[in-house]
């Protein structure tokens, strides 16, 4: 019965305060889509560090101060895994060729990878059988302009007399790169002049025998510095400005809220008149953020939608995971309970006579 009351106060108090009602939603989404954003964007980042934490411990980089030819460091590649002188290896060779779909024709870097390039540097895609290719997103953005990255997979390219089928777009790299099976890269490219490799990932049981072996080229085991250390302190920052937007909201929320309700005034007081009491009041201002709240959230969730998905924001990773959903509803319901108790206490003597 209560409930039937509320909602139709509710109805009565949108309609006479429909500009005030809609800057407090608006308000609230906003806030709300802002820190879905950074939430998700700091599970995404997490994930990756971590990830890349786990591969550093296992796994080392070796810089060639003089570039190793392709196919000198093919033919090496080959012993050390016939006689299981490495566990796991892998390398970047790379040239330039035009790639074309339909009309369209661009010149892009082609990458050959081998099966452990996606261990050693978090590629996304498993080992690349042939005839597949992988792009990034900007040499997607080249290759087929106007096209969202979604659409992009199972097209069919040509490059160097064959064609490809679009498995996938990698959407962390911000550089243009066609990702191709290294024995097609080999097959092609391997006898063309300038193409070198200029490091190598490599487990770190194996780095004394690469060095050893790689000792005309001048190897240099590179150090890595950890991420994490970079990362925490981007969160804390982050975090200070989550803070911060909670803050204002839950403030502005008040002000608007209490401006509201004192125009409301003698409504209330008449309805203290006839019976209502401080608890009739609080249950009505509940329901009423709970109903802005819904509308909030939808209003939230189709901006959240926006930024991540129309919105192109290249080489950023956004993961909504149970972690983030739990801090939005937490800080949600923070909001709603600071917001109406505050509102309550400041509105005491306006309202309660």
């Amino acid at each position: 019965m209560k409930l039937r009351i509320y909602i139709k106060l509710l109805h009565k108090s949108m309609i006479r305060n429909k500009t005030v009602m809609i800057v407090l939603a608006l308000q609230m989404a906003i806030s709300v889509m802002l820190v879905s954003v950074i939430f998700s964007f700091l599970s995404g980042g997490f994930h990756t560090i971590r990830e890349q934490g786990e591969r550093e411990r296992e796994t080392t980089t070796i810089m060639l101060m003089q570039p190793v030819p392709l196919s000198t460091l093919t033919k090496l590649e080959m012993e050390w895994r016939e006689k299981s002188k490495v566990r796991r290896f892998s390398y970047l060779a790379s040239t330039e060729d035009q790639v074309k779909f339909g009309s369209n024709v661009v010149i892009l870097p082609i990458f050959g990878i081998n099966k452990d390039y996606s261990f050693f540097f978090g590629f996304p895609f498993e080992e690349l059988r042939d005839g597949e290719v992988v792009l990034t997103v900007n040499a997607a953005k080249k290759l087929f302009p106007n096209r969202s990255t979604e659409s992009v997979t199972g097209e069919i390219i040509q490059f160097n007399n064959k064609t490809y089928t679009v498995i996938g777009v990698e959407q962390k790299s911000l550089v243009d790169r066609v990702y191709i099976p290294y024995a097609d890269f080999q097959q092609a490219y391997e006898k063309i002049d300038g193409v070198v490799v200029g490091s190598l990932a490599i487990d770190k049981d194996s780095v004394q025998i690469v060095l050893e072996e790689l000792k005309p080229y001048s190897p240099i085991e590179q150090v890595v510095k950890s991420q994490y250390k970079s990362f925490m302190i981007f969160l804390i920052i982050a975090s200070l400005i989550t803070i911060f937007l909670v803050f204002y909201s839950v403030l502005s929320f008040i002000q608007l809220y209490s401006f509201k309700l004192i125009k409301e005034r003698d409504k209330w007081n008449i309805l203290f008149m006839l019976g209502a009491t401080r608890g009739n009041l609080r249950s009505y201002l509940y329901t009423e953020t709970g109903c802005l709240t819904i509308l909030s959230l939808m209003a939230a969730a189709v901006g959240y939608w926006g930024i991540v998905h129309v919105v192109s924001v290249e080489g950023l990773t956004f993961q909504i995971d149970v972690v983030v959903i739990l801090s939005i509803t937490t800080i949600v319901i923070t909001m709603i309970l600071i917001s109406v108790e505050l509102t309550l206490h400041k509105l005491r003597r306006n309202v309660f006579k």
